[in-house]
């Protein structure tokens, strides 16, 4: 048993996971906190080979990293790393088995959440998990500044998806560059064919 303290600093509870940030004037009054929190990462030996055993996780936050005691922590027992890596979704697991209608931030088909997004768009918002699944508040329409830089994310996903099923990689190439933030579509097929190369156990259709 390998036990493992991670450390989320500073403080951060206002938002959804995933979501962009941004700067909270510090007279503002507190917001909505999130009962989820994403952790990305990798645990390690001090060596620096990777973790392959069941560990013990402590979660905390402190204001400072100078506090002595934290603001909350949150502990996991006998959790599975494997090369490092580990997945915990122990508390929206438990809102859908104990049906405790809980507030979350979730990707899931808009279904009129947002109401100026395609129905079956997926999209990265706020809601509450019972034993029925996930529930999407409704989010009202976007602001016209920001409706088209999502409609062409919807439609580059879209886009991915015809060429997942199609085993094109000129589709493939069309979805990426359809991508907002793509600039290049000479730098874009590169990491494009050097990504297939290293993933063509997965991928196998775009290796024809």
């Amino acid at each position: 048993m390998v036990p493992a303290l991670l450390f989320i600093l500073p403080l951060v509870l206002a938002g959804s996971a995933g979501a962009d940030r941004q700067e909270v004037p510090s007279n503002s009054p507190p917001g909505p906190v999130s009962y989820f929190i994403n952790y990305q990462g990798r645990l390690l030996h001090d060596t620096g080979a990777p973790i392959n055993d069941t560990v013990d996780l402590t979660f905390g936050i402190w204001r400072d990293p100078g506090d002595p005691i934290a603001v909350w922590e949150e502990e996991h027992y006998d959790v599975s790393v494997t090369n490092g890596h580990f997945d915990l979704a122990v508390r929206v697991i438990s809102a859908i088995v104990s049906n405790l209608g809980k507030i979350f931030a979730f990707n899931v088909p808009n279904r009129g959440a947002v109401s100026n997004l395609p129905e079956d768009a997926i999209v990265d918002v706020t809601g509450t998990v019972d034993r029925m699944g996930a529930h999407s508040f409704a989010m009202g329409p976007l602001p016209k500044e920001l409706l088209g830089y999502q409609y062409s994310l919807v439609l580059s996903q879209e886009l991915a998806v015809d060429a997942a099923l199609s085993g094109s990689r000129k589709d493939l190439l069309k979805a990426i560059v359809a991508h907002p933030l793509i600039h290049s579509v000479d730098a874009t097929e590169k990491a494009m064919d050097e990504l297939l190369t290293l993933q063509a156990e997965w991928l196998p259709q775009f290796q024809k």
